[in-house]
């Protein structure tokens, strides 16, 4: 059984009757003007009360008839028919109305009428092209409303169903990436042990430092600038141990930028393919340059190395890793977003990133 919304009702009766009270206060100040030597007649002001009075009684019973109704594509023949009937007996509804109160204002001996049936016929053909508009405008209110209504429900189910969706994707995402970066760091690992064992035991700790900051994050989807900038000289150190002096890193980012919010650990996957094809490939000593500044309202990162490059026949290594970079960006900003990587001069490859400029609060996952 529905409850009673006690509340609801009093501010509709309340408007009611200030609408009642607004038209019979304007129906008393006209006659005052039009016929100012004569007394203002108040059974127009009277009958005026009783007309919205009626409809305001009338107004619920359309709006749920409406809705057992409704006027959509494909139910023309059912819905138009009956309405049309509707139309009549609320004509009659409201006429009856309308007759009592005329009778109880004159009590029951009106002057112009000799009975309740011969001014129930007047007033009927006197006002039903009026009370037919009246009918059909509450019900084009009440249709517009539902639709609206049933409009701004569906919009917001869908926008539900696409952040749920976005963030089922973005999870599944994360937990590819997280499995691809510790394979290749163990199996570094497990190849360090047979040839520098003091220095497998520093990229084990430092792996322990990574995984560490990575699990205080793990529920985020997107963490402040400054944090991933953490992440990723901790896995560049972790790179290190590994190539030694073949490879050095710098970073340079601007202190605005640092505030900024960016995916989580979307970095790590530009960075390891700046590794495995590019530092790895080539004997002298490599070097991979984070860049980060803020472009108007734009965050614009970039990951430098001085690699081979991309290679004629050769994708660059948009692998898993990059492609997972892709979907994720997609899935947060959509079509606000760009990722593109090109080959820089005389040597090496520069992927550049730009995303919204946001320093707001944390998005998680459960």
């Amino acid at each position: 059984m529905r409850k009673i919304k006690w509340r609801q009702i009093i501010s509709y009766v309340g408007i009611c009757l200030a609408i009642a009270f607004f038209f019979s206060v304007l129906v008393y100040f006209a006659q005052s003007q039009l016929r100012p030597h004569q007394p203002p007649n108040l059974t127009l002001a009277f009958l005026w009360q009783a007309i919205i009075y009626c409809w305001a009684i009338l107004f619920p019973v359309i709006r749920r008839f409406a809705g057992h109704f409704r006027i959509e594509r494909g139910n023309w023949v059912r819905t138009v028919p009956a309405h049309l009937v509707a139309a009549v007996s609320f004509v009659v509804a409201h006429t009856l109305f309308y007759t009592v109160c005329y009778y109880l204002y004159h009590g029951f001996s009106p002057p112009e009428y000799k009975s309740f049936s011969e001014a129930f016929r007047h007033l009927f053909f006197s006002n039903w092209l009026l009370d037919t508009s009246s009918y059909f405008a509450i019900l084009s209110t009440v249709t517009a409303y539902d639709y609206s209504r049933r409009f701004q429900s569906e919009k917001l189910k869908t926008s539900e169903l696409k952040a749920a969706l976005a963030d089922s994707q973005l999870s599944a995402l994360k937990m590819q990436l997280h499995p691809h970066f510790l394979f290749n760091t163990l199996n570094s690992i497990s190849t360090l042990l047979h040839e520098d064992v003091m220095a497998a035991d520093e990229m084990i700790a430092r792996l322990g430092d990574f995984l560490r900051l990575t699990l205080e994050n793990s529920g985020e989807q997107t963490v402040s600038l400054a944090e991933e900038i953490k992440f990723i000289n901790s896995y560049l150190e972790i790179e290190s141990i590994r190539f030694g002096d073949r490879l050095a890193f710098d970073s340079e980012v601007g202190a605005e930028a640092l505030r900024a919010r960016v995916p989580n650990l979307i970095l790590q996957p530009i960075v390891e393919n700046a590794i495995r094809h590019g530092i790895s490939r080539q004997i002298r000593p490599g070097k991979i340059s984070i860049r980060a500044r803020r472009a108007g309202n734009k965050l614009r990162l970039e990951v430098e190395d001085n690699g081979p490059g991309v290679q004629n026949g050769t994708n660059g290594g948009f692998g898993i890793g990059l492609a997972n970079t892709r979907a994720r960006l997609f899935n947060l900003y959509g079509d606000d977003q760009q990722l593109e990587m090109a080959n820089v001069d005389p040597q090496g490859l520069i992927v550049r990133m730009e995303i919204p400029f946001d320093t707001g609060g944390k998005t998680t996952t459960q």
